[in-house]
């Protein structure tokens, strides 16, 4: 498979226990919607708190903006070229994440920590 945003062959790795697909160019990642609640639930890593200040700083800018604060731009499904849906991974999580309801979820770089922070700082707590 290709890198939605890069279009470079995707690498497989392991994420928090899980088998999930990465660009070595944008640090993206491919995974599947069960895969990520597994990871957002069960984190292995922990992050400290001035991790988490960061993060959190991006959290709440005006508009649909990358993590880098750039306009999203649709991407289309590494599986069937169809076009992601940019949405919230969560009614009350400000990180959107670009979905294709048959194959799976692409994150930009970084946003998948930015959901690990999120789920285990706002959602687990609650």
């Amino acid at each position: 498979m290709e890198c939605p945003r890069c279009l470079l062959t995707l690498q497989s790795t392991q994420y928090e226990n899980q088998d999930v697909d990465m660009c070595g160019n944008c640090w993206g990642y491919w995974l599947k919607r069960s895969q990520l609640e597994s990871i957002v639930n069960d984190a292995i890593y922990q992050f400290n708190k001035s991790e988490q200040k960061a993060v959190e700083k991006g959290f709440f800018m005006d508009g649909d903006v990358d993590r880098q604060g750039q306009e999203a731009r649709a991407i289309t499904c590494p599986v069937c070229q169809g076009v992601l849906e940019r949405k919230k991974f969560h009614t009350h999580c400000p990180v959107r994440i670009d979905e294709c309801s048959e194959h799976g979820i692409w994150l930009d770089t970084g946003e998948i920590k930015d959901l690990q922070i999120f789920i285990e700082k706002h959602l687990k707590n609650s």
